[in-house]
């Protein structure tokens, strides 16, 4: 059995006749209609008084076709003020043809204080209008230690209309971080209030850091959503949300054209994927229409792998309608993963390549697209541990235990159609305990030299 299938190549999404761009490199005047208030007065360049600082005193506007020299200028400012500083943005939208970087200890701050639906022409929008470039290339927006970027839209025109599959595009936001002392990785950056409203890859802070923050945070991504590595400290994700929903309104999509990049998404999209990272908490947190919606493994090339790997807690989110709910490549050994109050609306795969337990507790399962027999698939040597949990209406077998330790107490196994099985143990070596739990389908089968055993079970 394939057990997890790689992402197919970037496809033809829109047909340049049928869909309209709202957005053209030059000749469009966008009137910046709000303002921000700082303390201080202005002097010169920059805005003196409790280390703010404003683009627009740098000439940043929205009738620019580039604001990237601008948008540095007051970023570089504040890095060498006394205090590091706040570099603010009034409302308007703001073209780009190259990067920006945000230095270490400098918030770079937008008029949002929540995310949104993926408005285009509100609040403070960075456009972004470069004509790609690989996974390698910088990024858009490049983080260092202890930087800050919050209150934004960032939107990419030329993904509106098309995307081919010789295009790629840098990850909009990309952490580059510089060691805070000898020997280590960099330290923690926080991106809050912010949407991003369509993008060829989202977020990723991979390179050696000690935590980091993501709180707030719209994403609509063709390829990646967030991919998080190299954390050894806490790290944090709050309130992400991935669908495609923040593009149609970028992009004033026909259904039709919705139809289009949900096919794509669910053919090429991962929405968060985690490598090493020490002690992640990641809450209220919901993917749909992904290819994977989350990916646990080893994404570095040495050997032996080195440890630890993946530590996280998922509570209170979700992953909804995509091909793959939850794919464990690997975790960490010892204390592997946790899923508290989460829904799965589609099936879970434990590679054989995994060691470390995976936890699920007081959550739900559904096959909603119904390509797999199963909702949960183990082929490791480790140990899932299932409890409170509801499993509902799956085409063979609810979990199908190919290797490890399995055990469930308190599963709530609904199928409304005739056929199929609970919980099978398959293969020798194979063990599987189901305790208190209320099996209304056929019960649990051992195959191949399997062991089963069941107890206080309810068949009604």
């Amino acid at each position: 059995m394939i057990l997890f299938h790689r992402l197919f190549p970037i496809v033809a999404l829109f047909s340049a006749a049928s869909f309209a761009n709202p957005w053209t490199d030059a000749g469009t005047t966008i009137s910046n209609t709000g303002n921000v208030s700082v303390s201080g007065t202005i002097t010169g360049n920059a805005v003196q008084g409790g280390g703010v600082f404003s683009v627009a005193a740098y000439g940043a506007a929205t009738s620019r076709t580039d604001n990237s020299v601008q948008f540095q200028n007051a970023l570089n400012a504040a890095e060498v003020g006394p205090d590091g500083g706040t570099v603010l943005v009034p409302p308007g939208v703001y073209r780009f043809t190259s990067g920006i970087r945000i230095p270490a200890g400098v918030t770079l701050k937008g008029s949002w204080n929540a995310p949104h639906d993926g408005y285009n022409n509100v609040g403070s929008v960075l456009s972004v209008m470069t004509p790609g470039g690989p996974i390698t290339a910088t990024g858009f927006i490049t983080m260092n230690n202890n930087s800050t970027f919050c209150g934004f839209t960032v939107v990419y025109p030329g993904l509106y209309k098309s995307v081919s599959g010789g295009t790629e595009y840098p990850y909009t936001i990309r952490g580059v971080f510089a060691p805070s002392l000898p020997g280590s990785g960099g330290t923690s950056v926080t991106i809050e209030n912010v949407t991003i409203a369509n993008c060829f890859r989202g977020i990723e802070l991979s390179l050696p850091h000690t935590g980091h923050l993501i709180k707030n945070v719209n994403i609509s991504t063709l390829t990646m959503g967030v991919y998080i590595d190299n954390n050894t400290d806490v790290g944090r994700i709050e309130n992400l949300h991935i669908h495609n929903k923040f593009w149609w309104t970028a992009g004033n999509l026909t259904q039709s054209e919705q139809d289009l990049l949900k096919a794509q998404t669910m053919s090429t999209m991962v929405g968060m994927r985690f490598g090493r990272t020490d002690w992640e908490f990641v809450t209220g947190s919901f993917v749909i229409w992904a290819n994977t919606g989350i990916w646990l493994d080893y994404f570095g090339t040495a050997t032996p792998i080195p440890l630890p790997l993946a530590n996280i807690m998922f509570t209170n989110g979700g992953v909804d309608e995509s091909d793959i709910a939850v794919f464990v490549g690997r975790c960490i050994k010892t204390l592997g993963i946790g899923f508290n109050n989460y829904q799965f609306g589609a099936p879970m795969q434990i590679s054989g390549n995994n060691e470390g337990p995976v936890k699920i507790n007081n959550s739900n399962f559904i096959n909603l697209i119904g390509k797999y027999p199963y909702l949960i698939a183990k082929y490791d040597v480790g140990t899932l541990m299932v409890s409170n949990t509801t499993f509902y209406n799956w085409p063979t077998l609810a979990i199908d235990a190919n290797a490890g330790v399995t055990v469930i107490n308190g599963g709530d196994f609904n199928k409304t159609v005739a056929g199929g099985t609970a919980v099978k143990s398959t293969n020798a070596g194979t063990y599987v305990s189901v305790t208190g739990s209320r099996l209304r389908v056929n019960g649990l089968t051992a195959a191949s030299n399997g062991t089963i055993t069941g107890s206080n079970n309810i068949a009604h």
